[in-house]
């Protein structure tokens, strides 16, 4: 058999049982069924005095499920004017140049003497050149063609352009955006604004210069094509 261990009160620090009182402070009084305790025990300073402020939480507005997040809720609605895409152009003579090669601007705001600003309503095709040089040479040669989205809408993201825009051609280095000018020139020998020709046209481009490939040319029979299976879909 194991020895039971004996416990031993300390006559300074412990308190012998048979000496402990009942406080009538820890008491709970019943009158007519309404407990009197919550009232003594809610003094001030108390845990319970404090518990509504911990409790209380900020409020916020309730967003059914199917309901797009207030960051991401259209601004055109009520109102208020379109979203629109926003385009920063700078222009410094053999430095920096970026510029608009073709596209409908639905405004254009002056900021400086080499720089300005462009917007294009939802929809709305352009085409941005950028060229930078330094002292040793060429730093950067690009060209993108997008689309310019709504509010909401999925877009990429391109330097200059706020917020971004639909990608349809991106290429760098002079070489291929050389020829790229190149097809947008051909369109233009034709009659037709570049900004009207069907956004497939584009994407072609850029996979055949991507490919080092010659690209098919813009027909106007295309362009009609484009034009009825637009106002189909439409």
């Amino acid at each position: 058999m194991t020895k039971q261990q004996k416990i031993t009160l300390s006559a300074s620090r412990d308190i012998p049982f048979n000496k402990l009182m009942l406080s009538q402070s820890n008491v709970r009084h019943v009158k007519a069924g309404v407990s009197s305790m919550r009232s003594t025990i809610c003094r001030p300073g108390s845990l319970e005095a404090r518990r509504p402020l911990l409790r209380t939480r900020p409020k916020t507005a309730f967003c059914p499920p199917n309901a797009m997040p207030p960051f991401r809720r259209p601004i055109c609605g009520g109102g208020a004017e379109p979203m629109q895409t926003l385009v920063h152009l700078t222009w410094i003579e053999g430095r920096i140049e970026r510029w608009i090669r073709f596209g409908q601007m639905a405004g254009e705001t002056i900021l400086t003497r080499t720089e300005k600003r462009v917007a294009f309503a939802p929809g709305a095709i352009f085409a941005l050149v950028r060229w930078s040089s330094n002292d040793h040479g060429t730093v950067e040669s690009r060209i993108d063609i997008l689309g310019a989205v709504g509010a909401g809408e999925p877009c990429s993201t391109v330097p200059c352009v706020t917020p971004g825009g639909e990608l349809l051609l991106r290429l760098s280095g002079w070489p291929k955006v050389e020829a790229a000018l190149r097809s947008v020139d051909i369109v233009e020998s034709y009659g037709i604004a570049p900004e009207d020709v069907c956004p497939d046209h584009w994407r072609h481009v850029h996979n055949r210069l991507t490919a080092a490939l010659e690209p098919r040319p813009y027909t106007p029979a295309r362009h009609a094509a484009w034009l009825k299976r637009r106002m189909v879909t439409t």
